[in-house]
Parts: structure tokens; sequence; C-alpha cells
């Protein structure tokens, strides 16, 4: 025993060995001068004095069943982060924890974060004097890792080093797909003529299908305090077009192309490998390596073929040391209009309120406008149109934002209420009690003069007006074919409505014929319960989602590359309503399209955007002009002015309470239809249909529409 000048063992038993009871025990020589020292549980990046990382890098992914995937790797500190690569990550747990003096000098099992047979027992040391640990079971030489513990949100994150896209958005967004390079950063995945795949000139947008719920992934142990399970998703990326959805594809030649047939789909888990901002941005992002799965197994990888000058994508083994990356960038092209710019005549820190705008149609110059088309009117409904600016009976339309930030918080879809005839009540301030200082609520309980039962509450403002809709829900209506289709069509007009707050009231069962000033919607609700018409109580805050609506509109570019223009003329767009088969950018939709002169909704079963944006199926394609006030058109039957009240009639205008004042009559061209001296307190004149100007001495001119 006198010779041992190690680690060795002995064996104790009882002095009868007939029946031995082995017990081996360690002993420890020369330990009042060790080297041995040991770490608190935790996760660690591990480097050395080359700055090089101990990892497990993508290609030698095939190789982590055992240590022999770990190496030292040199990681670009601008282009690459270890902390969001569990790859280069390890977990680190005591061995010997009977009492603290073992605490202090404990071996180490050191397992990767994200392949958990990539593990090894280590003794840290570190010599006096030293200003780093080493490690004989990790080559490297004295004094040579410097380990740096991961911080507690990165080891809380799950879903790190993996894609993982909000599940919201994956119906309604589309993604490009940019690729990093050294020379360039505006190149990304786009298809050449023969449906193969590269990363020069073009740019596709993606959609992404969720192949799989979350698969846990990577080593987790109770012994670290806040360590997740790591979770990732496999993806299968697809483009949308009017003849079916594409999908990426690998060919004969180990080439990536796209191809309708699903069943070669390709999918992907996209794992991070760099981090890096790229000159043209104000931040650095994440890009990833598209890692080819096939079942649940990784197997090769998605790489650029730089050798060839088209930059073709190929098919490459997980072992190449080179790995092409890309970044997940939404799709900024807008797919629709949103009116806050300078075009529409947006205020600064107004740019979302409402505005007046003209809708004119592209190819023949006309205007959306009450229907005046006597063939397409009806004296009950009444419907909107499309014809000449001539031949209208107003030009501009008030439009009001109702959807900004759609289900997943995106500004893809904004909605807009199109409305006429508005008349804004305005707010009534509540009046404080006055009677004393002793004030009470309603239940005798004290309170302040402001919520006194003797106090005047205040009373919300809201806006009545003429919102215009799709005739969508009323199809099942008495009349149905009559009044609210044409041929096959569904047809578009106006309905009378109240905005308060967040809320939409269709107003029915005679509240459509009040003063403005007048309605209640207290009593509006209350009526609507009692004969269940609450349906036409609409909560915008809930319906803020994706979703179309018969009630609101969106405008959807023809052409969404062109439309951050500052020229009208390019950002042109369709009036959609119900979807076909999306809520955003669906490929079949209903828009606003001339059927024989009618304006009707396109069939959202059978109508394609690849065919509306160019203008086929009769699709309307608009652009828009800033409107007025005083271009308004109205459709009030009767206008006060004073105590001048000016009336309008089938093929007249009847004027009460101007005898002795001269009366002026001109149409929508400025030409006279009449200029008399009126001699009675009640007088009719004839006009023709349309709107006309009547201006009677001494009061302010008002439009009116003779039907």
């Amino acid at each position: 025993m006198n010779k041992l000048t190690s680690i060795s063992e002995i064996t104790l038993g009882d002095a009868d060995m007939s029946t031995p009871k082995p017990a081996n025990i360690r002993f420890t020589l020369g330990e009042g001068t060790t080297n041995r020292k040991s770490i608190n549980n935790g996760v660690y990046v591990i480097k050395n004095t080359k700055g090089q990382y101990l990892a497990v890098p993508i290609y030698n992914t095939k190789k982590a069943t055992s240590w022999n995937a770990a190496e030292w790797v040199t990681i670009e500190t601008d282009a690459q982060d270890a902390l969001r690569m569990p790859a280069y990550q390890w977990v680190a747990v005591q061995r010997d924890t009977l009492s603290s003096g073992l605490k202090e000098i404990s071996r180490m099992a050191l397992t990767n974060r994200e392949f958990e047979n990539v593990a090894k027992d280590i003794q840290l040391r570190k010599d006096a004097g030293a200003t780093y640990f080493f490690a004989n079971e990790i080559a490297g030489g004295k004094d040579s890792l410097i380990i740096e513990a991961v911080a507690p949100t990165i080891i809380a994150d799950k879903e790190l080093g993996y894609l993982n896209l909000d599940d919201a958005e994956l119906d309604v967004m589309t993604y490009n797909f940019n690729y990093l390079h050294a020379y360039a950063d505006d190149k990304f995945i786009g298809m050449m003529e023969d449906s193969v795949l590269n990363v020069k000139d073009g740019k596709y947008a993606f959609y992404m299908d969720e192949e799989s719920t979350e698969a846990n992934y990577g080593f987790t142990t109770p012994y670290v305090a806040g360590l997740k399970q790591l979770t990732r998703v496999i993806y299968t990326p697809y483009v949308k077009t009017v003849n079916g959805n594409r999908y990426i594809a690998i060919d004969s030649e180990n080439r990536y192309r796209m191809t309708y047939n699903k069943a070669e789909a390709q999918k992907f888990y996209l794992k991070e490998n760099n981090f890096y901002k790229p000159a043209s941005k104000e931040a650095a992002q994440p890009y990833y390596a598209f890692i080819n799965v096939t079942e649940t197994t990784d197997s090769t990888k998605m790489g650029s073929a730089d050798q060839d000058l088209s930059v073709i994508l190929r098919n490459q083994v997980l072992e190449e040391t080179r790995t092409s990356a890309f970044a997940v960038v939404p799709n900024d092209a807008p797919l629709y209009r949103r009116f806050n710019t300078e075009l529409e005549g947006a205020v600064e820190g107004q740019e979302d309120a409402t505005k007046i705008l003209k809708f004119k149609e592209f190819y023949r110059g006309e205007y959306l406008m009450d229907e005046n088309n006597k063939k397409f009117q009806d004296e009950v409904v009444n419907y909107a149109g499309i014809e000449r600016a001539d031949k209208a009976t107003g030009l501009s339309f008030y439009v009001d934002t109702v959807v900004v930030k759609g289900t997943a918080g995106h500004e893809q879809k904004p909605q807009y209420f199109i409305y006429v005839d508005r008349v804004v009540v305005d707010p009534v301030p509540g009046k404080e009690c006055q009677e004393g200082d002793n004030h009470v609520d309603a239940n005798g309980d004290p309170t302040d003069a402001a919520h006194c039962v003797h106090a005047t509450p205040s009373k919300a403002g809201f806006t009545v007006a003429k919102y215009m809709v799709s005739f969508a829900d009323s199809l099942s209506a008495k009349n149905a074919d009559e009044l609210y289709k044409f041929g096959e069509y569904t047809r578009v007009g106006f309905v009378k409505g109240l905005h308060i707050g967040d809320s939409l009231y269709i107003l029915t069962n005679g509240f459509e014929n009040m003063e403005a000033s007048k309605l209640d919607t207290a009593a509006i609700r209350a009526n609507y319960k009692a004969t269940n018409n609450e349906f036409n109580i609409i909560d915008l805050k809930a319906k803020h989602t994706d979703a179309h609506h018969n009630y609101t509109w969106s405008f959807r570019y023809t052409n969404p590359e062109a439309a951050a223009a500052v020229d009208e003329d390019a950002r042109r767009f369709l009036i959609e309503s119900n979807r076909g088969d999306a809520d955003i950018a669906p490929s079949k939709a209903a828009w606003l399209k001339s059927q024989n002169g009618c304006l009707v909704l396109s069939d959202a079963a059978t109508s394609k955007f690849e065919n509306a944006k160019t203008g086929g199926d009769n699709a309307l394609i608009f652009n828009i002009e800033v409107g007025s006030e005083n271009d308004l058109a109205t459709d009030n039957e009767e206008i006060a002015t004073s105590e001048v009240t000016v009336i309008a009639q089938q093929g007249a205008v009847r004027v009460a309470n101007a005898a002795g004042k001269k009366v002026v009559v001109t149409n929508i061209l400025g030409q006279t239809v009449a200029n008399t001296v009126i001699t009675s307190s009640d007088v009719t004149i004839a006009a023709p249909q349309g709107v006309v100007v009547v201006a009677v001495e001494g009061e302010e001119a008002v439009k009116a529409i003779v039907k």
C-alpha cells in the first residue's frame, strides 16, 4: 500500500469470507494539493483560448450518437450566436453531491443540449495561478477552457434553435426566404422557367404548412432549475396558384423544384445556423438551414450550387461542411390597400381617420355611386351602382377604418366601412348634481356629485349613415331573387346603420326612419331583444379578425409588388367582399363586378383572382380620387335649411316655407333647371332625375336626389 500514488481500489469484507460481502471504496491520495474543481449544475457554453466553441455542428449531425460528434468550432461572431443554438450549449450536472466538500471537486456529467447521446463524464481542473479550467477528457491542454453560464431566459426557451411560427399566422402570412451571402443581401428563393428553384433573381412568397405538432428533442434534466424540454416543428412550404398549391420537391438530378403533386412535397426542420445583420436591415435576424426530413429523422439539407451561374438549389448531404442558410422574412408586399398616405389625403398623426374618396374604375373611367339606372332600382332597396360621372347621383363616399390589425396582430388586410348620408350626433357631456353636498347613488349609498341620482349622465356620440353592404346574408329572404340578386349574382347596396364605439346597429323595426338625434341605443337593444333581432347588433371588436363580413370591404391590390409606388395609377385594386378559399388573399373570392351594367359581386366559388386582377370575369379594377364634402350626394328625401325645407320627390323638388324668396335649381353640370320667385309657402318645381342643387335666397345651397 505504501506504493500507491493515485486512485486505487481495495476490497473490504467480513472475516468469514465464505459469504463475501464486498464494498468498493475509492481512496484518493495526495488531495491536500488537488487541482480538481467543479461548477454548479447548469447550462454552459465552453470555449477554448482560441475562441473556438465546443459544439456539434450541422455537418456532424449523423455522428451525434456518441462523443465523436463534438469538436471545436470557429464561429464568426458577427454572423453566428452560440447562445441561440442548443448544439453549442452543454448541460453540466455534478456526479458527487453527498457533501459540500465533494461538490466543490465533483466530476461533471456533460451532455450536449441538442444531442443527448453526445455526452461524457469529465473532471474539471485548474492549476494554482491559472486563469482557466482544463479537463483531460477534452483536448485543449492546460489553462484552456472558458466556461460561461447560459442565462435563465435562454434555458427556459423551449423553441430555441428552430423556427417555430405563430399558429395564428400560418393561414394568412406568406414568407420570402432570404439567402445569406457575403456579397449580396437581396437574393431570395425563386423559380426559374423550368420550375427549378434558385437564389438569383426571383422571389417567391411561400405559405408554411405545419406538418406536425411540436416534437420534443434534445436533453433535459430535473437537476438544472428552469431547463425546458426543447421542441421543434416540421414545415412544408408551398405557393398558392390559380391551378392549385405548388410544393417543393426533389427531381432526378437532385435539384429542388416546384410541383403540384403534394405526395412529392418535401418537409423541413428549419434550424438556426446564423444570426446576422445585413447592411439593408436595422437589426440582426436569424438564418435557418433547411434540414430535409424523412419521417422524423434528419436526412439532407438544402444548399445552393454556387458552381453554376444560375445558383440552383440542390439536395446536399448533411456532412457537407458548407451550409446554406435563409432568413424567413414576412412578405412585405402589402396584399391590400390601406388608406393612410398622402394619396388618400391622410393627415399626419391621423392617418387612419375617416376619408372622403371617389372610386374610379380603371378601364372605362366610371365611378362607384348610388344606382341611378331605373332598370336596376327598387322602391324599397337602395342599391350601389357604377356609371359615368355625368350620370352620377354623387361621386364621393366616406371610407372609415374598422380593422387594421387582424387575427395575428398583422396589418395584412385592413377592413373599412363605405357609407353615405352621414349624420354625426355629438356626445352630450354629463352634468353634476347641483342639489347640495349630500349625494347618493341609485342604491342610496353616498357618492360624489357626478354619480348622484340627480346628476345628468353623459351620452356617447354616434354616427348614423347608409352603409354599403353585400346582400349575401339576405338571399334566403322572401323575394330575394328579385330584391337581392341580379341573375345568379348577389347585389350590393346600402342599409341604414348606427355606429357607436365598437358596435354597429343595423336599423330596422322603424328605427331606420327616425331622426338621428332621437335614436337611443338602449331602446334599440330592448326592441331587438323582444323581436329576436339581436343579430342586427354587431360587436365589431369581436369581429376584429381576418374573416370577411358583409358590411366591411377590403381593397385587394392587383399588383402587390407595385403597391409602394407613389403613382396612384400603379396602386390599382379590387373591392373584395366574401372569401372563397381563404380569409386573406384568397385565390377565389367575391369582388365588385359589372354584370350587364348592374353592380354585383362575382361568384366566390368560381371567380379567380388571376382572372379578376386583369379585368377578367367583368371584375372592376379601381383607383381612388380624393373626394370632397361638396361632392357628396345625399339621398335624404328632406333637407332642412333653417326654416326652409327642400324635399326631393319623383321628378321634382318641393320647397316649403320660402314664400317671396328666389329659388334657383341647377343640375350636376351647373345648367339651370329653374329660376323663379316662390309665391306660396309650399311649391313643387319639376326637375330631372339625379342630383340637383337647390339655392334658396338667403340660405345655403343644398343637394337633393330627384328620383
